[in-house]
Order: C-alpha cells, then sequence, then structure tokens
C-alpha cells in the first residue's frame, strides 16, 4: 500500500512539468501576431515622437542662443558706458573693437534668423556657425576687456 501511494505521488509529480509547459504552449499560441500595419503604426508614432523632441531641442537651443545675445548686448551697452573715462586715443580704439563686435552680434542675429527657418542638415550647419560665432564674439570681447580696462 505504501508503494502504491508513493507511485502515485511520484507519477503526479514528475507531471506537473508536462502539464505546466501544455498550458504555456497554449498561451503562446493565443497571443496576437504582430501585422505590418502595426509595425507602421508603431514606427509612425516612433518618428512623430522623435520630431517633437527634435522640435523641442531646437526650441530651447534657439532660447539659449537668444538670451547670449542679450547678455552680448548688455555687455556692450556696458563697454561703451565706460568709455567716457578712457583718454581719446583709447576711446577711438575701444569704438573699433564695438564696432567689430556689433558686426560679429549682428552676424550671430542673422544666424540665429537662418536657424529658426532651416531643418535638417542645413540646421545643423547654421548652428555649427553660429556657436562658432559666439566663441569668436566671447573672445573679441574679453580681449577688447582686458585692453581697457
Amino acid at each position: 500500500m505504501k508503494n502504491i501511494v508513493f507511485l502515485i505521488m511520484a507519477a503526479l509529480t514528475l507531471s506537473i512539468p508536462f502539464f505546466t509547459g501544455c498550458k504555456a504552449s497554449k498561451e503562446a499560441n493565443t497571443e496576437k501576431s504582430v501585422t505590418a500595419g502595426d509595425v507602421k503604426k508603431e514606427a509612425r508614432e516612433a518618428l512623430e515622437t522623435a520630431s517633437q523632441f527634435t522640435e523641442q531641442q531646437k526650441k530651447e537651443y534657439q532660447a539659449t542662443i537668444e538670451s547670449r545675445l542679450r547678455e552680448i548686448g548688455k555687455k556692450l551697452e556696458d563697454m561703451k558706458s565706460g568709455a567716457d573715462r578712457l583718454k581719446e586715443e583709447a576711446r577711438s580704439e575701444l569704438k573699433k573693437e564695438m564696432e567689430n563686435l556689433e558686426k560679429k552680434k549682428a552676424d550671430a542675429e542673422q544666424k540665429l534668423a537662418q536657424l529658426k527657418t532651416e531643418t535638417g542638415k542645413a540646421w545643423e550647419d547654421i548652428k555649427n556657425g553660429l556657436d562658432k560665432a559666439l566663441v569668436e564674439i566671447d573672445e573679441a570681447y574679453e580681449k577688447a576687456s582686458s585692453r581697457f580696462r
């Protein structure tokens, strides 16, 4: 009698993985298959999300550049107001430096206006040119500022 109970228990224990495996394969067969339409829909959603992200990044970059250009304008105004305390020769040199800086700032503003209308590779090219222009403005300002302190 003990042997029969033991055999039944062993048979049940050994059969559990078999029944569990069958159930899993039935569930696998009932899963929804992916269609070409599903893939197109998800691809379209991914593209839309990427476009929205890119547009958001562009707007943030443009806002940063606009802020930097305002800062540069303020620095130039401060430099102009400090020119009064300089001697005539130094004031004349500072005026030339400031004209150069204002021209560079105007060029950067023009590039920013172009940047707002461009997309793709053209946008990247203008962005790189604008970044370079701002570095040049910062360097020219520091040079002029240190000369006329």
